[in-house]
């Protein structure tokens, strides 16, 4: 049986410290065997962490092994698993799951050899539904940049949630997964049989200490990943493929997401920024081409932006990006001048997005609090008083000109985008080879 730790016998100074910790920030049970050095947290350590976007109609099984890489090297190892979900084809709102699931899980290094999490020092967990579940901590040394993978079995009381989306499994690094209507074999200590899947079930964070950069990334179907296609690293969308090499991440992306309805329901992704030590934001495209005016958008970014920096540790870091191109082809985005602008998106430079953009390129200026013209004498990212750290211009990496409201071409079919919104994969590559992501800005 594992050992055990009762917060009484560690003082009252740490036993004050753990109970604030497990307040609003989920820890293992066992968290307190394995105490922190200096400058380290309990925090995100490896890639590839994602979040459930859909339940399930009649399915109550699901079994699936995950790829990661380590971001540091790892000396423990913990699981977050949810039974809430962002609502993908909907509203795009939190909404918990309708009923408690069973999990098994373990984590598989090196491939085939299989280490059990446990839960409270059981081999099942019970996720209430719309909670989460943290597994205890796992003893095992795994070196920086090694990929392991997670394997993950659930038999749900009325239906499993799940990832479904254009960026799922990949099989070329080995993921795998089944779903059924009834039980499903549990694999998490015996090779996965199935086949690579559009759908899965990610952990939600994989935890240990560290004192890595780990990152959590809201988006939209440009963070998701949707027209990129992932390779041996797994590494999708804007931010991923930029951070994915060097730093852990839970990407909690959602196709179709907008900064108007993020800021109506938040509440269980935000939890995850316990985990990590910055949050770049790429919201905005849709609002635009919903409609939003230019200072609804500002507004709606500074008001997400103080509520991320509102759930950050102490010294973390909030990041945005600019908004890429929105436009439509007659020559599949070969040419310049047969492209037009989305709706609610221009080509002459003065469109919201562009003043947004120059907005943002001015480091956002505030004057007691709300957006400010470019130039004038207010506070800007970077300062104190401003709720964000930096911008990354990934726009400028993808725009044939500055604020010119089209898609770079070379006279190649689909070579930047192949549908006008999103970049192709060649653009992510882009977006990620340009450096435009500092990772030296992020803590």
């Amino acid at each position: 049986m594992a050992q055990t730790t009762d917060l009484a016998e560690l003082g009252a100074e740490q036993s004050a410290f753990f109970a604030l910790l497990r307040e609003g920030y989920p820890l293992p049970a066992n968290a307190a065997l394995f105490p922190l050095g200096s400058a380290q947290y309990f925090g995100q350590v490896a890639t590839n962490c994602r979040l459930a976007n859909a339940k399930a109609g009649s399915n109550k099984g699901l079994s699936a092994r995950n790829h990661h890489r380590a971001r540091g090297a790892v000396t423990e190892i913990a699981m977050v698993l949810p039974n809430w979900y962002v609502e993908r084809s909907g509203a795009k709102f939190e909404y918990p799951n309708v009923a408690g699931s069973i999990v098994g899980a373990s984590v598989e290094y090196p491939a085939g050899t299989f280490h059990r999490l446990k839960f409270d020092d059981a081999v099942r967990g019970l996720v209430p539904g719309g909670s989460y579940l943290v597994s205890d901590f796992l003893a095992l040394n795994i070196p920086d940049g090694a990929e392991f993978w997670t394997n993950i079995w659930v038999s749900a009381g009325a239906t499993v949630i799940f990832y479904n989306g254009a960026t799922g499994q990949v099989a070329g690094n080995g993921e795998r997964a089944n779903v059924g209507t009834g039980e499903l074999p549990d694999y998490t200590l015996a090779p996965h049989t199935g086949t690579a899947q559009s759908f899965g079930f990610w952990p939600l964070a994989l935890l240990g200490r560290t004192r890595g950069k780990a990152t959590a990334i809201f988006g939209d179907s440009l963070g998701e990943g949707v027209g990129d296609s992932a390779d041996a690293s797994d590494h999708v969308g804007m931010i991923a493929r930029a951070l994915g090499n060097h730093h852990g991440y839970v990407n909690l992306s959602q196709s179709g997401d907008r900064l108007q309805l993020a800021l109506q329901s938040h509440s269980k992704r935000l939890s995850v920024l316990a985990y990590v030590r910055n949050a770049v934001s790429s919201l905005g495209l849709n609002d635009i081409g919903s409609g939003r005016s230019l200072v609804q958008v500002q507004s709606d970014m500074l008001a997400f932006w103080r509520i991320l920096a509102s759930r950050m540790p102490a010294g973390g870091r909030v990041f945005q990006t600019t908004i890429t191109p929105s436009t439509t082809s007659t020559d599949s985005f070969a040419t310049l001048a047969n492209q037009a602008p989305s709706p609610g998106f221009v080509l002459s430079g003065a469109g919201t997005r562009e003043r947004l953009n120059d907005w943002l390129r001015d480091g956002a200026p505030i004057v007691t609090g709300v957006s400010a013209a470019p130039g004038a004498a207010a506070i800007r990212a970077g300062e104190d008083g401003h709720p964000l750290s930096a911008v990354f211009d990934v726009a400028d990496q993808v725009e044939s000109a500055r604020n010119s409201g089209r898609w770079k071409v070379d006279g190649t079919a689909g070579k930047w985008t192949t549908d006008g919104i999103h970049p192709s994969t060649y653009g992510y590559a882009a977006i990620s080879s340009s450096g435009v992501v500092d990772l030296f800005s992020l803590v």
